[in-house]
């Protein structure tokens, strides 16, 4: 009856030792890291008000091309867009390439990024057309709309 205690021991000590396989241990990290990214959900930025494009003269204002409302602002020391309701404050991404009047085209926020691509060589009602794409924090694409940049301020043509 002794000797049962001391097998039964070794027994545990032997399957505790079993290590996984790479292949296990990768097939466990890929399903904890599937679990914890959420779904895609879109957006559509709402119109901003007049009263906030105004009180920024120096940059540039996406304007949506079936609404002909402003979307986005994107200036030297900040972005704007207003999503789900509240009015989201963006940090130009210095890094990222300049746009045509030297603006960041980039722009970073808490939960969302936007990037304002300007097709200097194609112009509607005389403002270069440009591309806004919003960005989720995990870079998935949220929002994309073809429209017009409208600039003050900034550029080659200022002094």
């Amino acid at each position: 009856m002794r000797w049962i205690f001391p097998l039964l021991a070794i027994a545990g000590l032997a399957a505790c030792s079993e290590e996984p396989s790479e292949e296990d241990n990768a097939a466990k990290v890929a399903a904890v890291e599937a679990n914890q990214i959420p779904a895609v959900i879109p957006a559509t930025p709402q119109p901003l008000e007049e009263a906030v494009v105004q009180s920024h003269p120096e940059g540039c204002s996406f304007i949506n091309g079936k609404t002909g409302a402003v979307i986005a602002f994107a200036g030297s020391q900040y972005g704007f867009m207003k999503l789900d309701g509240s009015m989201d404050r963006f940090a130009p991404d210095v890094g990222s390439p300049q746009t045509d009047v030297g603006l960041p085209s980039n722009y970073d926020g808490a939960n969302a990024s936007f990037t304002l691509h300007m097709q200097s060589r194609e112009e509607r009602a005389g403002m270069p057309v440009g591309l806004l794409t919003v960005t989720d924090g995990y870079d998935r694409v949220i929002y994309q709309k073809e429209g017009t940049v409208d600039c003050r301020g900034v550029g080659p043509d200022t002094d």
